[in-house]
C-alpha cells in the first residue's frame, strides 16, 4: 500500500485492538493483526478523480478523516471534512448527511462520554448528539 500523503489527523484504537486513522486525503487506514489496508479504498470510497491531495471530495465518499469514535456496541463512527458523519457496524457502512439535523458535513471532532453517548463537534463551534434518527444540536 502506497501513502502519498501522509497527513494523519485522527487515529483511534477500538475495543477489539484495530488501529483505525483518519488521513486528510486518502480516507481511513485500519491496522489489524500486523496487516494494513486502506478501508475507505477497500470499500469504494475514495472516488476514482480523487487526488488523494486534499481536494474538495465528492458526495458519498469518504477521503477526509478527522474523527473517529468508538460507539458502546462496538461501531465505529467517523467524521469526514466534505461528506458529514459515517458509521461502520462491522458490516455496513451508512453515511449521515445534513438532511439529519447538522448544518454543515464538516465534523472536526466526534467525543464518546462516559454514558457512552457520542458528541459531534463541527468545526463552526455547534455540538450535536445523535438520537438514533437525526442529529441534535446541544450548543
Amino acid at each position: 500500500m502506497v501513502v502519498t500523503k501522509k497527513e494523519f489527523v485522527s487515529i483511534l484504537e477500538d475495543s477489539k485492538g484495530r488501529l483505525w486513522i483518519g488521513n486528510n486525503g486518502i480516507g481511513v487506514l485500519l491496522k489489524d493483526n500486523g496487516t494494513t489496508i486502506n478501508f475507505s479504498e477497500k470499500n469504494n470510497l475514495i472516488h476514482p478523480t480523487s487526488s488523494r491531495r486534499g481536494d474538495k471530495s465528492q458526495a458519498g465518499t469518504l477521503e477526509h478523516v478527522f474523527a473517529i469514535e468508538e460507539d458502546g456496541d462496538g461501531d465505529i463512527w467517523f467524521g469526514d471534512r466534505d461528506t458529514g458523519v459515517w458509521k461502520y457496524d462491522g458490516n455496513t457502512i451508512k453515511n449521515y448527511t445534513k438532511e439529519l439535523g447538522l448544518p454543515n458535513y464538516f465534523v472536526h471532532t466526534i467525543y464518546k462520554d462516559n454514558k457512552d453517548e457520542l458528541w459531534f463537534v463541527q468545526t463552526d463551534g455547534n455540538v450535536f448528539k445523535f438520537n438514533g434518527e437525526i442529529f441534535e444540536k446541544q450548543f
